[in-house]
């Protein structure tokens, strides 16, 4: 498994004293880089499109 950072979501960290740049990550297969189907970001962005696709909502908002 490797973590594969989504830049768009970098962001400085507030609780670190030295600057940290934090990023969500997309979890992916070591050897192949397919998306892990069962990591809950990649459930969420697929749920998201689905919405889309189908009409039924232009966005989805999901919290932890």
């Amino acid at each position: 498994m490797c973590a594969i950072p989504d830049l768009a979501t970098g962001a400085l960290d507030p609780y670190w004293d030295t600057p940290t740049l934090s990023f969500m990550c997309n979890s992916v297969e070591a050897d192949t880089k397919a998306e892990f189907r069962m990591d809950p970001r990649t459930v969420a962005q697929k749920a998201e499109n689905y919405l889309k696709k189908s009409g039924i909502a232009g966005a989805a908002y999901f919290s932890v």
